[in-house]
């Protein structure tokens, strides 16, 4: 499926989310009555456990992700990581939440979850909300936030005033006043950010994973599941001695994983019926290198 590229600004903006939960009682969050553009111009890069989150919710995979093409990194930004797939070549692609027609503003897109209602003269834009808030993606809770490099404090990002810079629709506006401290939870955000980055660096060693013997885009979401549905096991054997419990693997040597070597790439088949990949123990492997085939011309 083809879809818009991520504008430099648009690319900085979407590490975050629309966290209007995160806002205090002291008059809400810029999302409230806003039209969210951030929904219509940015891409939500997504991860494994975002897809099967939304898997539980009874959502077909192919109905709301695509692979964005990112030859650029416009989209990725060091964030999320590159994929790449047998059928593509070396095209590198980031996995993203769908994109649509707006209904309600014409020549314009939105995610596909994004609810619109239409413009008023209160709200020229409509105002937007999102269809499966309590279950968004990952990305979409962080907006406009990360860490500081202390990682001890929470920092507002600027956000650009316009989401796409190759296209000047309206639409794409995005926050309405700027973000404040009073805009965020100070107790619960922090820990929400820490997931947020603990699930994207996962997701990169899934990638490199995958990358290592990429196969048919068809078969991508078969290897999520697989890899994703192994993720818990039992702790390894204990012994207890003089009131310490001491793993068993403890007097081993330490050993550097073998790199993923496989040349023969992830097939529908093979996810379904092989062993997990984590099976002799977790993954070690590097961080790696829109929808899809085509890209909109660059800022």
């Amino acid at each position: 499926m083809t879809g818009p590229a991520c504008s430099p600004a648009a690319a900085r903006d979407s590490e975050g989310s629309r966290s209007g939960e995160d806002a205090t009682a002291s008059g809400g969050s810029p999302c409230e009555g806003c039209h969210a553009g951030c929904c219509r111009s940015l891409v939500v890069p997504i991860t494994g456990a975002d897809v099967l989150r939304l898997e539980r919710l009874g959502l077909d995979f192919w109905d709301f992700a695509v692979r964005w093409s990112d030859p650029d990194g416009r989209i990725a930004r060091g964030h999320a990581p590159h994929l790449f797939f047998e059928d593509t070549g070396p095209e590198p692609f980031v996995l993203g939440l769908m994109h649509t027609a707006s209904q309600t503003l014409p020549g314009s897109r939105r995610c596909r979850f994004l609810l619109e209602s239409l413009p008023t003269d209160d709200a020229p834009l409509g105002r937007g909300s999102c269809a499966l808030y309590e279950h968004r993606p990952a990305t979409c809770r962080l907006f406009p936030m990360r860490l500081d490099p202390a990682r001890e404090l929470v920092q507002l990002q600027p956000v650009a005033r316009h989401g796409d810079a190759d296209d000047p629709h309206p639409a794409y506006t995005l926050c309405p006043r700027p973000w404040t401290p009073a805009d965020v939870d100070p107790i619960e955000t922090p820990g929400t950010i820490v997931a947020a980055e603990h699930e994207m660096q996962f997701f990169g060693k899934i990638a490199a994973l995958w990358n290592a013997a990429a196969g048919p885009w068809q078969a991508f979401p078969l290897f999520l599941r697989k890899v994703y549905l192994a993720r818990v096991r039992q702790a390894p054997a204990a012994t207890v001695i003089d009131e310490q419990v001491v793993d068993d693997r403890a007097a081993k040597p330490h050993t550097t994983a073998k790199p993923h070597t496989t040349a023969k790439p992830h097939t529908t088949e093979e996810q379904a019926t092989n062993e997990s990949p984590f099976d002799e123990g977790p993954v070690v492997l590097p961080f790696p290198r829109r929808e899809t085939t085509t890209t909109r011309r660059a800022a």
